[in-house]
């Protein structure tokens, strides 16, 4: 009886350290998914005013506005 209960308290206080441990990954994960959604929501806003621009800009001077992007670059406008 005494070997079982030694063992049922070595797993409980496993058992805690594991949950302590998942429970600071858990954290960690939902806090970087957190600042990568601020980032997008940045970068959302960003190309809805770039979009914004573009069209009054198509609208001003027809087909003459070209809009650029490469992947890991900046987007650019170009008045042609």
């Amino acid at each position: 009886m005494a070997a079982e209960s030694h063992l049922t308290f070595a797993a409980r206080e496993l058992l805690k350290k594991v949950a302590a441990v998942l429970a600071g990954e858990e954290f960690s994960l939902l806090w970087g998914f957190k600042s990568e959604l601020a980032t997008m929501h940045a970068t959302s806003v960003k190309l809805q005013a770039l979009l914004q621009a573009a069209e009054h800009l198509t609208q001003d001077q027809g087909d003459d506005v070209k809009i650029t992007a490469r992947p890991n670059e900046e987007i650019c406008v170009v008045n042609l």
